[in-house]
């Protein structure tokens, strides 16, 4: 494969220190993790919680609604009030859920540091919860629930997800039903189970120093008591000894959306930076394998990537692309070659310089500003990394060698745990399918079909 030659890796790019952190917790258990960088005008913060997805039960969807209402109001403000209030001081203050985490953050000007997190404070501690409010939000969520499903890409996504962590939440998706069963003391009860001060933890970066942030949380969230009651550590998912093979009839399908994913570990497991340089070389990018074969060698499809995705408890190693109809064989095919040959054609020294050298070139670019620095700060705590990741990070990237990528590949490409999700008319996609093999037809609800 033809690679564009590049120089080794510069030491001085190397030579990363993520910015120096001043620490204290308070005595009501929340941490405090300040950066201080006085060239900038303003402050940025990010306050997590051992909060997700994964804790929503048998309500999909209910730590997104919780997100969502916080900022619809407090005490002593409406939802407008505090939208206004927080124009007034020219920045955003906002919230969101995902799979392991729940976060407030927000931006403001320097000179708003102390109001801006006192609204932070207010808007974690008493939310106003309107009932009014979460019918608007539940209507949006469905609405956009409704206009996801015309994506196959969405659709494969959501079976995909299922099939890799059985028995698990991070396989669940909230839906119309789940959503519009959820009401205002759910919300309530997930609010007093999970944010509370002991083990969350407030990341500020900008203009300030832990002696500001420190008074200025005694000041309005001194008197906040509690230790989360629900963050219990969830099971890993059952051990996937056998994949599957699933098409989701979609008819008038112009293409066809194919995606493969296989099992993988959690974020802490110390094979993760040997997997991000291994799938910078098979899908990473307009330079990987994946990439060349499938588009510019073949011409079946726009793009063809692979994907990481590594949580608290489990993980997955997923490649997909939207692939011509009249070529979904011959790309499936090209996907699985492309798979083996990562255990079978050793890498050449260039083309894992180049993965390397991308890898170790770009985290420094992507991590400069204060959102990015107070997001990893706030990621190395919620998961338990070392106090050092980020500042070794880049050091173990470098590091790998391309026996290290082979064992990867031969470790978590196992084809016999791969699963196949096909989006597709099933029409004129059937041919190939049965060439394929076995697969189990659903409908887009993921309703059996025949």
């Amino acid at each position: 494969m033809p690679v564009l030659s590049t120089p080794p890796i510069d030491d001085h790019i190397l030579d990363y220190h993520f910015p120096e952190t001043e620490e204290t917790t308070l005595a009501n258990g929340l941490k405090l993790v300040v950066l201080t960088r006085p060239e900038l005008p303003r402050i940025t913060f990010r306050l997590g919680f051992h909060l997700g997805d994964k804790y929503d039960g048998d309500l999909p969807g209910k730590a997104d609604l919780l997100a969502a209402l916080l900022k619809k109001g407090c005490r002593g403000y409406t939802a407008d009030a505090f939208a206004d209030a927080i124009d007034l001081m020219g920045g955003y203050l906002d919230s969101a859920s995902n799979n392991d985490s729940f976060f407030v953050y927000g931006t403001f000007l320097s000179e708003f540091t102390e109001k801006s997190l006192a609204m932070m404070f207010e808007a974690v501690r008493f939310p106003a919860f309107e009932a009014g409010e979460l019918d608007r939000e539940k209507r949006r969520m469905i609405a956009d629930l409704e206009n996801e499903k015309s994506s196959p890409g969405y659709l494969g996504q959501l079976l995909l997800q299922q099939k890799l962590y059985p028995g698990h939440p991070y396989g669940a998706y909230k839906t119309a039903a789940s959503l519009q069963a959820i009401e205002v003391a759910h919300l309530r009860e997930m609010r007093d189970s999970f944010l509370c001060p002991q083990g969350a933890t407030l990341v500020v970066c900008g203009d300030t120093d832990l002696a500001e942030i420190r008074d200025i949380c005694q000041r309005y969230g001194g008197d906040w008591a509690g230790a989360p009651t629900g963050a219990n550590v969830l099971a890993a998912p059952r051990e996937i000894r056998a994949g599957g093979r699933y098409f989701i009839e979609r008819p008038g399908s112009e293409q066809a959306t194919v995606l493969m994913g296989f099992p993988l570990f959690k974020r802490t497991h110390g094979d993760y930076p040997a997997t991000v340089v291994a799938n910078k070389i098979l899908g990473g990018g307009a330079n990987s394998r994946l990439f060349m074969h499938l588009r510019e060698e073949k011409g079946f499809t726009y793009g063809a990537y692979s994907s990481l995705n590594c949580y608290q408890e489990s993980g997955s190693w997923i490649a997909s692309g939207d692939m011509r109809s009249d070529a979904l064989l011959e790309s499936v095919r090209g996907f699985e070659g492309e798979f083996r040959q990562m255990v079978d054609k050793p890498v050449d020294a260039e083309e894992l310089r180049n993965a390397k050298r991308f890898l170790v070139g770009v985290f420094p670019l992507r991590n400069e500003s204060a959102a990015a620095q107070s997001g990893l700060v706030i990621f190395q705590r919620l998961f338990g990394l070392p106090a050092d990741y980020w500042t070794t990070y880049l050091e173990e990237i470098a590091a790998i060698d391309a026996g290290e990528i082979r064992r990867i590949a031969a470790s978590y490409l196992v084809p016999e745990k791969m699963t196949l999700v096909v989006v597709g008319d099933w029409a004129v996609l059937q041919d190939q399918m049965r060439q394929i093999g076995d697969c189990q037809r659903l409908d887009i609800h993921f309703n059996a079909i025949g």
